[in-house]
């Protein structure tokens, strides 16, 4: 009757923390874009007033803290590696972020595919239309995570419930 017992609470559990784990990937989401959107501002900073290059740019991001819980900051290059162009890397390091989701990728992929061909002003009004599309979709995902996150949190918790009085 115990083992009985545990096991039916342990099936709560399950439940609970499959809604947790859901709603957290929304918070995630959330705030990666959050991240982002700072990070482009950083990037509008350093064009603008110090005149630096993607790849001075990419260095001066690498050794901020509290950008390295995106992964395609890491990965983007600092130096030209003589093989692939500084676009290129952009790409692939904004495919390979598993924190950002697709429609982040998408708008930081298009950017990518224009980094470099242009002035100093046309890369600015690029990163600040970024900007507004990135911010956009931080409301969006803000809204969501507002009514989906405790939605999924609600629905693991009741669902593991429901599933051990089924099995009692």
């Amino acid at each position: 009757m115990l083992l009985k017992f545990i096991g039916l609470i342990l099936i709560v559990l399950t439940g609970a923390s499959w809604g947790n784990v859901k709603s957290e990937r929304l918070k995630s989401e959330r705030n990666s874009s959050r991240l982002l959107v700072e990070i482009v501002g950083q990037i509008s900073t350093f064009i603008r007033f110090k005149g630096l290059t993607f790849y001075e740019i990419a260095r001066e991001l690498q050794s901020v803290q509290a950008y390295s819980e995106l992964g395609f900051i890491c990965n983007i290059p600092q130096d030209y590696d003589g093989q692939h162009s500084f676009s290129e890397m952009w790409q692939r390091a904004a495919d390979g972020d598993s924190v950002i989701c697709e429609e982040a990728k998408d708008l930081l992929k298009n950017f990518g595919a224009t980094v470099g061909s242009s002035d100093t002003d046309g890369q600015l009004s690029e990163l600040e239309l970024l900007r507004t599309r990135l911010e956009t979709l931080e409301k969006k995902q803000s809204e969501i995570y507002a009514q989906k996150g405790r939605l999924y949190r609600g629905v693991g918790a009741l669902g593991g419930l429901m599933l051990a009085i089924v099995l009692m």
